[in-house]
């Protein structure tokens, strides 16, 4: 709560600050340029005054403007009272000032939302239309019909002479103001380096002396002169450093042309005519010099923006898990960052001119293929796996994104990342696919993709063994499921051991295994009698008093070249039930 008190209270503060400087900043321009540029009756030539109010207007919130404009109208009044004879009509001067000011303020935050007024040439537009032309517009009416009827002043005169130095005094003082109010002068000034100070400080007293000494003289008209400083200025420090040369010529030259010396004061007008035309030369200017500093300060920010993403995006990749490399077209290193020595062995900075082929080949082959793809619109998905050469332990996954400039390919950036653990999963988990649980063997699946591999590149004689555990079922109902897993995996290493280097035996349901064997129908079927008496030999299951003696039955076909495996799998599976039916324990050959 105290927080929030002492927050309004600064906020409170602060418009009663803002409504200070409005008064006494309103009044002293407003009295001065009375004084000197007026008959006392008529209105004066140049009006900065309104551009205080504005500039303050446009720093605060809606809710200060109230207080601003009240103190600006205060300050409108006690200029026109110590200047000009007393009329009713005073008061209405400093009500319709400020109207236009708050039509300024209100037209401004409609059309440029808030943003800075010369940001881009969008707001400097809405800028100039809405103080220089609408604004002033309306409030020429309405002063020219006042000045009438308390002074009796020519309608037209009067009309042109109030828009013109309301309109010219909003353009050339309030960007300045408004900076000067919002103190980033002060803050970019502090802002900068020890070196850009002077520089600074030096820039703005070389155009000084070079404004005092064009208005010094009126021999030889070098208006242009300034036109070149301010130029400087914009190149060096943009818009801000713009506004205040402005205003330096501004002063220096209003005091040498009211003065009647100087290049303004040699034309063969009239002192009036002068005092506008060097406000329209203000003008013209700004309208010069601005958009060029616009630009300036535009590609300022854009270069340091760019430069600090740069910065973050090499900070990002020499920091990346992942290694990144840049190609031209003719797939030559450009840059490279992040752990490259790990990756390929080699140093990123020593990858710079090498060619594409130092990463892999296949990147090479896959850039080229993608360029033919894009040259018709085809998008080619550019993803390889390799083995670095450097490298064997690793497999590596490389991402290319082609680079295009005016719709050509302009070069290639490639990703490399460790993808090893990840391929060692999916190899683990392909493998557990094809593995049996409970035996460690390969399963039905394992069983299938030897036999693929049988039928692509075939060696040779080969059988299929299709081997049951007798009676197995009474095993589990007598002692368990936990005792007969036992049994089958003692069963499936006594199989393991009996067969010959080569051979290929998996579990391929809960009592029944298959075993291939490459050699011919008679040595296959010696081979399985070899296991059935392995496993009879000797109990498969013992503890304390429970002894379990188990057997196996095998049925034995072999592959004849053009039998299918479903066929041979069919053939032994029969000469299996053959062998069960005619008393189990032992082999029977397929006829």
């Amino acid at each position: 709560m105290v927080a929030k008190v002492s927050e309004g209270k600064k906020d409170w503060q602060h418009c009663v600050d803002s409504a200070l400087i409005g008064a006494l900043g309103y009044a002293l321009l407003a009295w001065t340029t009375i004084y000197v540029t007026s008959d006392l009756h008529a209105h004066a030539t140049m009006w900065p005054a309104d551009a205080v109010i504005l500039a303050l207007l446009l720093k605060h919130p809606k809710r200060d403007w109230p207080y601003i404009l009240l103190a600006g109208w205060c300050g409108n009044l006690i200029a026109n009272v110590l200047t000009r004879e007393w009329t009713p009509g005073l008061f209405l001067y400093g009500g319709i000032n400020m109207g236009q000011t708050w039509l300024a303020a209100w037209l401004l935050l409609q059309v440029n939302k808030g943003d800075s007024l010369l940001d881009s040439a969008r707001t400097v537009l809405g800028f100039v239309t809405c103080a220089g032309l609408v604004a002033p517009l309306v409030g020429a009416m309405a002063g020219t019909l006042v000045t009438f009827l308390s002074y009796g002043e020519d309608l037209g005169s009067s009309f042109l002479s109030w828009f013109l130095s309301n309109s010219l005094g909003y353009i050339v003082v309030t960007p300045f103001l408004k900076a000067l109010f919002e103190g980033s002068y002060w803050h970019g000034f502090q802002s900068r380096g020890p070196t850009e100070k002077v520089e600074v400080l030096g820039l703005v007293g070389t155009h000084t002396l070079l404004t005092a000494f064009v208005f010094a003289q009126d021999n030889i008209p070098l208006l242009f002169l300034l036109t070149s400083s301010l130029l400087v200025l914009a190149f060096r420090h943009g818009n801000s450093s713009v506004m205040a040369g402005v205003i330096i010529i501004a002063v220096i030259g209003a005091v040498a042309t009211i003065r009647g010396a100087g290049p303004i004061a040699i034309m063969p007008y009239s002192k009036g005519a002068q005092e506008f035309y060097f406000q329209f030369y203000l003008v013209l200017l700004l309208a010069t010099v601005l958009p060029v500093a616009t630009i300036v300060s535009s590609r300022k920010t854009v270069m340091h923006d760019l430069a600090e993403r740069e910065e973050a995006l090499r900070l990002m990749m020499s920091h990346s898990p992942d290694g990144i490399l840049g190609f031209d077209v003719d797939g030559m290193c450009k840059w490279a960052e992040g752990p490259l020595r790990k990756y390929l062995g080699i140093e990123p900075g020593q990858m710079i001119g090498r060619s594409m082929d130092t990463v892999s080949p296949l990147a090479q082959d896959l850039v080229r293929e993608m360029h033919r793809a894009a040259r018709n619109d085809i998008a080619l998905p550019g993803t390889f796996e390799f083995t670095p050469m450097l490298r064997p332990e690793l497999v590596l996954e490389g991402s290319i994104g082609l680079l295009r400039r005016n719709c050509c390919i302009a070069g290639a950036v490639i990703n490399l990342r460790d993808v090893t653990v990840r391929k060692d999963n999916e190899a683990t988990l392909e493998l557990k696919a094809l593995k049996d649980d409970l035996t460690g063997l390969p399963n039905r699946q394992g069983l299938r993709v030897e036999l693929e591999a049988l039928a692509h590149s075939p060696i040779g004689s080969t059988s299929l063994a299709i081997v049951d555990v007798d009676c197995f079922k009474a095993i589990n109902d007598a002692h368990g499921h936990g005792v007969g897993d036992v049994v089958l995996r003692e069963i499936a290493q006594r199989m393991k051991r009996s067969m010959r280097e080569g051979d290929f035996i998996a579990r391929i349901g809960g009592d029944e295994f298959a075993i291939l064997l490459h050699c011919d129908l008679e040595t296959a079927r010696n081979a399985c009698q070899r296991i059935v008496e392995s496993v009879r030999q000797t109990p498969a299951f013992s503890e304390d008093t429970v002894h379990i003696l188990a057997t196996v039955s095998c049925g034995v076909a072999e592959f004849r070249a053009s039998d299918l495996p479903d066929q041979v799998f069919h053939a032994a599976d029969v000469a299996l039930y053959e062998m069960k039916r005619f008393g189990r324990n032992g082999v029977r050959a397929a006829a």
